[in-house]
């Protein structure tokens, strides 16, 4: 199998000096251009599936190639920055959650869902993860061995405009946190519990980060890859929280999670969705992040710029919904308000806050790519 993506490899410099720009809380040119696009929105536009895309490994290997294929050719941004691609075995957001006993709702056209396991305190007390042969980690384990032997056996030739495009396969659990892997098992009664059970909850959260760090560390002898390196987290679940339960709740166990995982500061990142502006101390300060992945549109680019200003990098935030409806002079207008605020202090990745709607207009995309530039005074 031959594919080549129609992107131009001159360009790469040029995105790489910007991204790297970005994390050391600078700025180029211009700040680069991201976009949150999950599976859902290219395999709509490529006219695949959800059934296609998790059904048999190979053919995951397949559709996550063609993925990047289509993102790279048709969204306008700065994403391609080597000939490198990372592919891991991967079941979206919902197999952490099943590899502690959440089922798993299904749908062709839909991501899958977690849904909830847990209904009472004393089910909480008694919690013990299921062996992990019988979920999707161990499903991803699988893969994984089956998508090496393919790609050992020289199947699929990668290129970009005719040069040679490397597969780093991984394997690696998901990016959620013990807090959003209780979330999904218990559902909205968590909130409650962690009032009234506080003990209990400590200690179910003690037992999920005890599991997914034995399997991590697992999966990487696995693949062979470092025990420490760069490791994205999400709390997406945790920001609707007090300051104050975050730091005892969540803190010891994303924290420890960043401890055991990375070697440096530089390679701990949060996901964080939602209106989160009340935990940027315990973020910056006590579990010593270096940036936010996909920050969440609620927040105020001026909120954002005197909370984490300077302090760390961050990949957003303009609002989803803006970006698929419009009107075109609010997307230009709220782009130029991010840069107002957040360009003079460094480490700003424009891009969406966070997960493009699938049906968003590609000409919205391009719209905020030509006024950062405009703004900016770039040629490219």
């Amino acid at each position: 199998m031959r594919i080549d993506i129609d992107y131009d490899p001159s360009r790469i410099a040029g995105n790489k000096k910007r991204w790297d720009a970005a994390f050391a809380l600078s700025v180029a040119d211009r700040p680069p251009v991201s976009w949150g696009a999950a599976p859902r929105l290219m395999l709509g536009r490529r006219g695949s599936n959800f059934h296609k895309f998790f059904d048999d490994p190979v053919d995951q290997l397949t559709e996550l190639v063609l993925n990047y294929k289509w993102q790279v050719e048709n969204l306008p941004g700065d994403l391609v920055t080597d000939l490198n691609l990372t592919i891991q075995p991967q079941f979206e957001n919902a197999s952490n959650a099943n590899a502690f006993g959440s089922p798993t709702l299904w749908g062709d056209t839909e991501p899958p869902q977690a849904m909830r396991a847990v209904e009472s305190i004393d089910q909480v007390v008694a919690f013990r993860p299921p062996a992990m042969e019988t979920t999707l980690w161990g499903r991803m384990i699988e893969y994984y061995h089956a998508m090496k032997r393919w790609l050992d056996d020289g199947n699929i030739e990668i290129t970009m405009r005719g040069e040679p495009v490397r597969i780093d396969l991984q394997l690696h659990t998901g990016g959620e946190s013990p807090f959003c892997i209780a979330t999904d098992l218990i559902g909205s009664d968590i909130y409650q519990w962690i009032l009234e059970y506080p003990d209990e909850m400590l200690r179910f959260f003690e037992i999920t980060t005890d599991h997914v760090l034995s399997v991590e560390r697992d999966m990487r002898e696995i693949a062979g890859l470092p025990a420490k390196g760069r490791w994205f987290l999400t709390d997406d679940t945790a920001q609707i929280i007090s300051a104050e339960d975050y730091r005892e709740f969540v803190v010891p166990f994303s924290g420890r999670i960043y401890d055991e995982l990375t070697s440096k500061r530089e390679e701990r990142i949060m996901h964080l969705c939602g209106r989160h502006v009340h935990l940027y101390d315990a973020l910056v300060n006590d579990l010593r992040i270096a940036g936010i992945w996909g920050m969440g549109s609620p927040n105020k680019p001026e909120e954002v710029r005197d909370g984490i200003g300077g302090k760390i990098w961050m990949i957003g935030n303009l609002d989803p919904v803006l970006l698929c409806s419009g009107p075109r002079e609010h997307i230009v207008a709220e782009t130029r308000r991010l840069l107002d605020a957040l360009l003079p202090c460094g480490g700003l990745i424009v891009g969406d806050g966070y997960n493009l709607v699938p049906e968003t207009p590609i000409e919205n995309l391009q719209l905020v790519v030509d006024t950062v530039r405009e703004y900016c005074g770039a040629a490219v």
